[in-house]
């Protein structure tokens, strides 16, 4: 399973399972439809299958679990 991340603020505001499969492209095109239906607004996202990630920032977004992490004193 691929998991999705909706980010808000540098830090995880939802997530969501994507099926096992799917390319880069593929998951990023999904993660862009399902973070159109979800309530409030999102930074990017970040895409996980393991050891394989693809981070979709805003321009401004700095990345967030170095942000999430410092904030939570890591």
């Amino acid at each position: 399973m691929q998991w999705c991340y909706f980010l808000r603020d540098g830090c995880i505001a939802g997530v969501q399972m994507l099926p096992l499969g799917l390319s880069d492209e593929d998951a990023i095109t999904r993660a862009h439809t399902l973070s159109s239906k979800r309530k409030g607004p999102f930074d990017g996202f970040e895409l996980w299958d393991h050891a394989r990630f693809v981070w979709l920032p805003s321009a401004a977004t700095p990345a967030p679990s170095l942000r999430c992490a410092s904030e939570l004193g890591a």
